[in-house]
């Protein structure tokens, strides 16, 4: 008998390392397709503007603005919301928002596209990283993993889609399309995993049902009103550095680096965008994960960072850096250039990652899912402001720049029609 009942506690234990494997792949799958298509938009904000002078931040905007709004309303509404009614709309959202941005030719259609891919991948972020207080911490860290994943794979898969490849920005869309596949399999992975899943351990919140969501009585709030205007309050601690670093970083590369070409180097201004958007993916890939990194050493916890406004405080000083060198033409060599918006964005990962372990520290799990649903609105709410601040700034350091330039070191964007000859390297 006892023989027995440790077979059976074993295979209840792979059981349930299994079903845990599964939810924090299906976080990272989540986290991967958030920001893939956010940081594939704003690699082909200069071809989808191509031979014309609309300025680069419109995309930042339409990209950012709809999202800012869903992750807004979101966190006072996620308790009346189904999780599976909120999947089924995003998807669809997304889907058809790609396929707009892919067929149409007119720029306004576009442009609405890319506002319903906005909205899709908004809603998707509130949804989940609310989710992941309900099914612990290491959802945050397989989250941030799967993002930081997509800041390089999106730039380098258009850029070798469209570099390399040689296909058109449109047909390179369209293919990319096929990844939304992935959103209803980590749904569906999700909902199964909850139903056969109890708590391994004390330090583990217990898994629960999607449906949950949906279960609960339309009129009926957990938290009051006044409860969630003084999280609201408590949660800006974590708020503003992570605002400070991602308007930093939004104005960075939309509204500033768009203006920094160099005519010393064989590759073209829209080649060196993309590096820029790739460099700036690196520098995510490399911080946004590392308490996992770290983790794999057993030191993850001793650097966690509390006081996040320090690494913030410093983006700001490197992207007043960085329109100092528009304007006066500071750095010499582009791969300097590349490093600093590497390092800009891997201070931003920092500010990110620990924003969302430390929001609702202490607090119960419903708690802690306001402040995580909240706290999503501070990605989306800094890009819509740089993009707004950046539309002035690319306009008068371009205008500067051409007093003293040629056209070709103060725009990094091609004035004639996506051509295979002048971009393609291969």
């Amino acid at each position: 008998m006892a023989h027995e009942k440790d077979n059976k506690m074993e295979k209840h234990m792979d059981t349930e390392q299994k079903v845990q494997k599964r939810i924090i792949l299906a976080f990272g799958v989540i986290g991967f397709l958030v920001d893939f298509f956010f940081s594939t938009y704003q690699s082909a904000a200069q071809d989808i503007f191509e031979g014309t002078n609309i300025p680069t931040p419109w995309i930042t905007l339409s990209i950012a603005a709809p999202a800012c709004l869903v992750t807004f309303i979101y966190p006072y509404v996620f308790q009346r919301v189904p999780v599976s009614v909120a999947c089924f709309v995003l998807f669809i959202a997304s889907v058809a928002g790609i396929l707009l941005t892919s067929l149409a030719q007119d720029l306004r259609v576009r442009l609405s596209g890319v506002c319903l891919v906005s909205f899709g991948i908004g809603s998707m972020e509130a949804v989940f990283l609310s989710l992941s207080s309900v099914y612990g911490g290491q959802t945050v860290h397989s989250y941030s993993m799967g993002s930081a994943l997509s800041f390089v794979a999106g730039p380098l898969s258009y850029a070798g889609l469209t570099m390399f490849a040689c296909w058109s920005p449109d047909f390179s869309f369209l293919i990319l399309t096929a990844l939304w596949i992935f959103l209803p399999i980590s749904y569906i992975l999700l909902n199964g995993c909850s139903n056969s899943h109890s708590p391994t351990s004390y330090k583990e919140v217990p898994y629960i049902p999607l449906q949950s969501d949906a279960t609960q009585q339309p009129g009926v709030s957990k938290l009051s009103f006044n409860d969630m205007l003084v999280l609201t309050w408590k949660t800006q601690e974590q708020f503003i550095p992570l605002f400070v670093g991602i308007f930093c970083k939004t104005l960075l590369i939309g509204g500033v680096v768009t203006t920094i070409a160099f005519s010393n180097i064989p590759i073209t201004p829209r080649n060196q965008y993309l590096l820029y958007t790739l460099a700036s993916g690196i520098g995510d890939l490399l911080s946004r994960p590392y308490l996992v990194y770290l983790s794999l050493c057993a030191i993850g916890d001793k650097f966690v960072v509390k006081k996040t406004w320090v690494p913030a405080l410093l983006t700001v000083f490197i992207t007043m850096f960085m329109v100092c060198d528009s304007w006066f033409r500071l750095i010499p060599e582009f791969s300097f250039a590349l490093v600093l918006v590497l390092f800009n964005t891997f201070l931003q990962g920092i500010v990110y990652v620990n924003s969302f372990l430390n929001a609702g520290e202490g607090l119960s799990v419903e708690e802690k899912r306001f402040c995580r649903a909240l706290i999503a609105s501070a990605i989306w709410l800094p890009n819509v402001v740089g993009g707004l601040i950046g539309l002035d700034t690319e306009i008068q350091l371009r205008q500067h720049c051409l007093l003293f330039h040629t056209e070709a070191v103060c725009y990094t964007r091609s004035h004639t029609v996506w051509n295979p000859n002048v971009s393609c390297v291969i």
